[in-house]
């Protein structure tokens, strides 16, 4: 149990920290050439390591995959934290499908989960800071409130945009958008 509230609040500091550091304009991105399609191989496997039921997780490619140039740090935080959310409220044997579509100098990624999905009267608020949909999720999934909008505000840094559609009991899709020149 302390182990856990330890992890909690490390992630919990880490995010306040960011938080603080990309509303300041201190955040540097270093951007490079980086493999979308590899950084999500990889956040599926720590993802599902150690977990007692493997969750179904399903990459598909649409287009011709290219290397963007991007902050891999910032973008793998970006992922995983797509992804951990998708696992997360999808308690009872998650099934994800994420879509990389390469189109017009852009890459869109989706990530699509059979979860608890998000109520439609909190939907506009969830990349507000410490917005949640509430207590009571919370305590059950655990969460700080800062994870969706750090991945709103490194989107925006990387020339992108993300978005959600959710239907709640039916699941949530997040999407977002990076532009391949940028």
């Amino acid at each position: 149990m302390i182990e856990e509230e330890n992890k909690r609040l490390g992630n919990l500091v880490e995010g306040i920290l960011q938080s603080a550091l990309i509303s300041k304009g201190d955040l540097v991105l270093h951007k490079e050439p980086v493999n979308l399609y590899e950084i999500i191989q990889n956040q599926v496997e720590i993802a599902c390591f150690n977990k007692p039921v493997r969750p179904k997780i399903v990459i598909e490619l649409q287009g011709t995959p290219v290397d963007l140039i991007a902050d891999k740090l910032h973008l793998t935080n970006l992922i995983a934290n797509l992804l951990d959310n998708a696992m997360k409220y999808s308690p009872n044997n998650p099934v994800i499908n994420i879509l990389i579509s390469y189109q017009n100098n852009n890459i869109h990624l989706f990530v699509k989960d059979q979860g608890i999905g998000i109520p439609s009267q909190i939907i506009s608020s969830i990349f507000e800071t410490f917005t949640q949909a509430d207590n009571s999720t919370t305590r059950k999934f655990g969460g700080t409130g800062l994870g969706l909008p750090i991945c709103r505000q490194l989107c925006k840094m990387m020339g992108g945009d993300i978005s959600v559609k959710s239907t709640e009991g039916i699941g949530s899709e997040f999407s977002f958008n990076l532009n391949l020149k940028k």
